[in-house]
C-alpha cells in the first residue's frame, strides 16, 4: 500500500476499515468471516462487510430477542448505551431513517417485525440508519446496500 494510500484509507472511520460498519465490540463470540490476525483495537475486523452485517444481524435478532429487547428504541439502547453515546439522537436519527416519528406516543413501543425474509426490507434499512449513525454521514454513501442484504442472508442462513 503505498502512503497516500495508507493515509486515505486510516482517514477512513474505523467500521469502513473492518468491514464492521455498526462497529461491533470483540467479545467471547467467535464470529464467522473475521479477519486473522486482529489488529489491537476492541472491534472485530471482518474479511468483508456481509460478515459483520451477519454479525449485527444475529446480535439484534437472536441475542436481543432472546433478552426481551424487540422495540427500535430498545436495540439501539443495548447497542449504543447511554455510558458512551447520546443514546437518544441515536434512536431519533434511526426512527427518522425508517419514517417513524420520534416522540409519538408509543415511539418507544415500536415492536420489530419478526426476523425473517418476510421482514428482510425493514431489518436491513435497520441496519443501514445504524451503519449511518455509526459510521457517519460523511461516509454511509460508501456503503453499499447490497453488502446489508448478503449478510441478511447470511444470517437466515443460520436460522435453518
Amino acid at each position: 500500500m503505498s502512503k497516500k494510500t495508507e493515509v486515505r484509507y486510516k482517514s477512513l472511520p474505523v467500521g469502513l476499515r473492518n468491514n464492521n460498519h455498526l462497529n461491533i465490540r470483540k467479545s467471547a463470540s467467535k464470529w464467522r468471516g473475521t479477519r486473522l490476525p486482529e489488529r489491537k483495537h476492541p472491534f472485530v475486523e471482518f474479511i468483508s462487510p456481509e460478515y459483520g452485517y451477519r454479525a449485527a444481524f444475529i446480535i439484534m435478532c437472536k441475542s436481543y430477542r432472546k433478552r426481551g429487547l424487540i422495540s427500535v428504541a430498545d436495540i439501539i439502547t443495548a447497542w449504543a448505551p447511554r455510558s458512551e453515546n447520546n443514546t437518544s439522537m441515536y434512536i431519533a436519527r434511526v426512527m427518522a431513517d425508517l419514517n417513524l416519528i420520534y416522540g409519538w406516543p408509543g415511539f418507544k413501543d415500536y415492536v420489530t417485525p419478526e426476523p425473517n425474509m418476510a421482514h428482510a426490507d425493514f431489518w436491513c434499512r435497520l441496519a443501514f440508519a445504524m451503519a449511518r449513525v455509526e459510521i457517519g454521514n460523511n461516509y454511509i454513501a460508501r456503503v453499499d446496500y447490497r453488502d446489508i442484504e448478503a449478510g441478511y442472508d447470511l444470517y437466515l442462513e443460520t436460522l435453518r
